[in-house]
């Protein structure tokens, strides 16, 4: 494939994330702030999507598409949060890198401990060292795929040593590595499965679960041009890997995602750009995965990814990436005609700011479309201004800050980044709504109106 357009920004690690594509393919410049901490969730339930922490992706660049792309907010930090901006890129790369060395030590100690076994115990245990071994193998393979992200982003920081990773052995790579703790590893492995949802086969159904209700009701509301012939703009927060606003592009629409997970945004430029057939690579997701699994055969299960070419787009499509938070990168213009959120709300320290973040970005008469649960990241953390609403509250919070229900529909049966042939499955209950914000403002609106428009909307 041809190399990747970018351009190098004054801050490598504040630089506007803008992706815009041609010929399928995506410029990427990459813009991260310093990753909060959230909740260490186990994998079963881990939702990285996105948080309401400052961020400092705003020096934006030329893409193609111009006018379509977003003109991210500028602001102005000061040198210790671009150098604390620095430290994060730095550290998630580590991460990345770190990843055949921490799996190495696991399958060490397992083999240390199995070595520790009388050896009666051993006799009955005799194909695991087959199976360790398998493990170092599914390691290499996975490892050679993060080395395939890392070379792809479109640059290294100042007075970095350019990241030759093929001239160097394994070890020699992590020498010289800054500590990397589980959390971020956590991470690592939370990005490898997020492959598997978002593009290869095995995930098809959790996209259908998630995403289906979400495509159909923007084919339903949003037409793909407006009155003027301008096609319609749809903006996709906490977009992960890149496959639903992927799919909004591949209907017609101009579409963006935003995702604020430096990890997410390594592995989706790496997909969007550089994988230009369907199942060029295969992974071993689940090779972590210490319990309930049935057999050593489902422990190394490959997974091809992508299940679909990412280039498999119009050739006049419109669609792009901004990275950064998602109540500082966008103006609250009114000029977006959806914004779709998939597992996004409940990242929210203050979920009151995002819903009227979404309700300033969307023009009169545009929609909001949402499926997820409420599983508040920031729950446990005594911060003020943090909000953990009911859906009643949340519900009755959205219609006084104007929006017009439309539909609504509750105990969405929703998987997310599960293994299937694990013998635990954890399901959410989801909600999904669509909303409209009216063609006349009027946030003052009194229950009983807004019960009546729902109920003479749904007569339709």
């Amino acid at each position: 494939m041809d190399s990747i357009a970018c351009e190098e920004v004054s801050s490598p690690a504040a630089a506007d994330f803008a992706a815009a594509s041609e010929n399928g393919k995506a410029e990427f410049n990459y813009a991260e702030a310093e990753e909060e901490p959230r909740h260490d969730f186990h994998d079963h339930h881990f939702h990285e999507h996105g948080s309401n922490s400052h961020s400092h992706s705003h020096v934006h660049s030329d893409a193609y598409h111009k006018d379509q792309v977003p003109h991210p907010e500028e602001m102005v930090y000061s040198d210790s949060d671009l150098e604390e901006e620095r430290q994060h890129f730095r550290t998630v790369k580590a991460a990345f890198r770190y990843y055949r060395k921490h799996c190495f030590k696991k399958i060490g100690r397992q083999k240390t401990h199995y070595l520790a076994l009388s050896s009666t115990h051993r006799n009955k245990l005799p194909s695991l060292p087959a199976h360790l071994d398998a493990l170092r193998q599914c390691t290499d393979v996975n490892y050679q795929f993060i080395l395939r992200i890392l070379e792809q982003i479109p640059f290294d920081e100042p007075n970095e040593p350019t990241m030759e990773v093929a001239a160097q052995s394994p070890a020699d790579q992590t020498e010289s590595m800054p500590p990397v703790g589980s959390f971020q590893m956590d991470k690592v492995h939370t990005t490898i499965r997020m492959f598997v949802r978002d593009w290869s086969a095995e995930g098809a159904l959790e996209r259908h679960q998630s995403y289906d209700p979400l495509l159909n009701a923007v084919r339903k509301y949003v037409p793909l041009r407006d009155k003027e012939g301008d096609r319609a703009k749809i903006l996709n927060p906490g977009s992960g890997l890149g496959r639903l606003p992927w799919e909004l592009a591949r209907m017609g629409y101009t579409s963006f995602g935003n995702e604020f997970s430096l990890y997410m945004l390594f592995a989706s430029n790496f997909v969007l750009n550089c994988c230009s057939e369907a199942d060029m690579y295969k992974i071993y997701p689940w090779i972590g995965q210490a319990s309930n699994n049935m057999s050593s055969a489902d422990k190394l299960a490959g997974i091809s990814v992508p299940d679909v070419s990412p280039t498999d787009l119009s050739p006049d499509h419109c669609f792009g990436m901004v990275a950064g938070d998602f109540l500082e990168v966008f103006h609250r213009d009114g000029t977006w005609s959806a914004v779709v959120t998939c597992f996004f709300i409940d990242t929210a320290r203050n979920i009151l700011e995002y819903i009227e973040h979404i309700y300033g970005l969307l023009r009169p008469g545009a929609f909001w479309f949402n499926l997820g649960p409420l599983l508040y990241h920031f729950a446990d953390r005594a911060q003020e201004g943090c909000t953990e609403l009911t859906y009643e509250e949340l519900k009755e919070a959205i219609i006084r800050s104007g929006f017009v229900f439309l539909e609504e529909r509750c105990d969405i049966p929703c998987l997310y980044v599960q293994n299937a042939r694990s013998m635990l499955r954890s399901e959410y209950r989801c909600i999904f709504f669509a909303c409209q914000k009216p063609l006349e403002e009027n946030t003052q609106v009194s229950n009983h109106e807004t019960e009546v428009k729902y109920r003479l909307s749904t007569e339709h």
